[in-house]
């Protein structure tokens, strides 16, 4: 228990803490490096070009490192059950790094592994959620389907975690965005703005609903969420789009159009 004790406090103060805080500093800088296309649905995971990449692969090459360290210095695995808490959480560690680093073959041989070998522990369903990514980014649709199903019969069951069930419809929406099914990703994209409260974020799945709407000749609410996008002050470049799309939202038999030339000369 004592050993067990020492295991669990130093792999997640030590070399843990150090693995994850250089994941998390490299997705961010992955995420404002990351240069958005209007002429199509923006992403729903702002992933950067892959000379962004090659920018933050140190820092994700530091994540692995740590979380192997983890796993050599701090395991206790006896008779398959392993007794330091966060030796799953490492091997997720180093699926994610190797996912931002486009090693998709290495990101998906870990995950897999995790959803083996840690049958039991909730931490695999996040595994799933990342081998659904993998295979969206390897446009390997066919095989998202089922890893997303698994979470799904998990959630209905109440095994989700809390990360598990904010990243869930994010990568929902991004499959059926991407599947071309846009009519189911609007629920999706309606959870997702629920469950995550960062602003930047709320903004962009709502931009990203806006430009779903307009897809599906849906404009009143196309445009209702465009002028909600814009009440919320966001950056720039965001509400340049939002007022232009907006503008092609709008349907002459619904009144004046003063409002919106108004906004037109504005941005003049």
């Amino acid at each position: 228990a004592v050993r067990r004790a020492y295991h669990n406090l130093n792999s997640h103060f030590n070399a843990y803490f150090n693995g994850n805080e250089a994941l998390k500093e490299g997705i961010s800088n992955l995420s404002n490096a990351h240069i958005d296309n209007y002429t199509q649905i923006i992403s729903i995971f702002p992933e950067g070009s892959q000379k962004d990449v090659m920018g933050i692969t140190p820092l994700m090459d530091r994540a692995i490192e740590k979380a192997y360290k983890v796993i050599a210095k701090h395991s206790m695995e006896f008779k398959g059950v392993e007794y330091v808490k966060w030796i799953d959480d490492s091997y997720l560690m180093i699926g994610k790094a190797s996912f931002y680093k486009q090693d998709y073959d290495k990101a998906n041989s870990t995950l897999d592994f995790i959803t083996k070998k840690y049958n039991k522990n909730p931490e695999r369903f996040d595994a799933y959620l990342w081998l659904a990514r993998t295979s969206i980014a390897k446009n390997k649709l066919s095989k998202t389907g089922s890893y997303l199903a698994i979470v799904e019969k998990a959630q209905e069951e109440g095994k989700l975690l809390k990360q598990t069930k904010k990243l869930l419809p994010l990568v929902q929406a991004d499959y059926n965005i991407k599947s071309g099914n846009y009519e189911a990703s609007i629920d999706n994209l309606k959870n997702a703005i629920s469950l995550n409260k960062s602003k930047k974020q709320r903004i962009r799945l709502m931009f990203v609903m806006a430009q779903v709407y307009q897809k599906l000749e849906r404009n009143n609410e196309a445009l209702a969420m465009y002028q909600k996008i814009l009440k919320k002050n966001p950056k720039y470049e965001i509400a340049f789009h939002a007022r232009i799309f907006a503008a092609q939202c709008y349907d002459a038999n619904m009144g004046s159009s003063s409002a919106i030339v108004k906004e037109l000369e504005k941005m003049l």
